[in-house]
């Protein structure tokens, strides 16, 4: 008997949420290489994160949000429901890994956790940046969310403290990207302090990749830029307000990475509540407690460990 072949398959791609793309991309590579030999397969996926499928054909990648027409033959994976006909459930990474919630209905059910690792990228040019890698860490200064900040005060510690040792903070993240985001652009609570090098709406997503992948450390609360350093070896410490760390650590081979917690009754309330008439971009008891949490002793005391050689 012959071997039998899987129908074609769109993966589609459909959030703009960059941690969860990346957490997509290694599930996307392992159904490509193992299942579609020799059949059909379409990856959609936003113009603004190809180079996270850059293992797909050119021929076979084509811009989500735009309407394509597939024959009735073709199955839909899609990455979450988000946006389809009502009724429809929409898929959660509050309860789940990310790299579960990015698998495209349940391929993870029958892929090996070694190949949920985030994928390498490619390397590109740095050095018209002027950042001293040898000293430098990255500090994610931006968030979407407002539970997902962390106090200017801390921040204006943690670079004390590093120009005090002799670290160069870089400051990264996209600030008002309000073309991408529409109704929550990417926002910063804070000018960066004195000293360090600002990149914020600097880098693309390829640039800063290769500046994590040759700093000493990256630091910030859970974001994409995070999800990002987690594609290299860096070092990362990393704040969790609303989501469990379980939940949202980023799978490597290699790495150190070091959870910072808020330690308060209501931590991680998205997580362990999962109320759905709630929107958890937003504090339920506005009182951002979780964030405040997220003091620079904290990151400090990480950062000591992160940094030796």
């Amino acid at each position: 008997m012959g071997k039998v072949p899987f129908d074609p398959v769109c993966y589609a791609i459909n959030s703009i949420s960059m941690g969860d793309v990346i957490a997509t991309a290694p599930i996307v590579k392992w159904a490509i290489e193992n299942l579609h030999k020799e059949t059909e397969y379409t990856v959609l996926v936003y113009p603004q994160f190809e180079e996270f499928f850059e293992f797909v054909p050119k021929e076979r990648i084509k811009p989500y949000g735009i309407k394509h027409t597939f024959p009735s033959s073709y199955l839909i994976r899609y990455l979450n429901t988000l946006g389809l006909p009502a009724g429809t459930p929409r898929n959660t990474s509050m309860r789940m890994h990310l790299s579960q919630f990015a698998s495209l209905k349940l391929l993870d059910r029958f892929i090996d956790v070694k190949h949920m690792q985030y994928l390498p990228l490619r390397e590109v040019p740095i050095d018209h940046f002027q950042v001293d890698l040898k000293r430098a860490v990255l500090i994610v200064t931006t968030h979407r969310d407002d539970v997902r900040q962390w106090p200017k005060e801390t921040v204006e510690e943690i670079v004390s403290w590093l120009l005090k040792n002799n670290y160069q903070p870089v400051y990264v993240g996209k600030v008002d990207d309000s073309a991408f985001w529409k109704d929550s652009p990417l926002k910063a609570s804070f000018e960066p302090p004195t000293g360090g090098v600002d990149l914020r709406n600097e880098t693309s997503i390829l640039e800063l990749a290769t500046l994590a992948k040759y700093s000493r450390a990256v630091i910030g609360v859970d974001s994409g830029p995070i999800h990002l350093a987690a594609t290299t070896e860096v070092p990362i410490v990393c704040g969790y307000t609303t989501v469990s760390p379980e939940h949202r650590f980023p799978p490597r081979a290699k790495g150190k990475f070091y959870a910072i917690e808020p330690n308060i009754a209501c931590q991680y309330c998205q997580s362990y509540t999962n109320m759905h008439f709630w929107d958890y971009g937003k504090c339920y008891l506005d009182t951002l407690e979780c964030c405040k949490k997220m003091t620079a002793p904290k990151f400090i005391a990480a950062l000591k460990e992160a940094l030796k050689d």
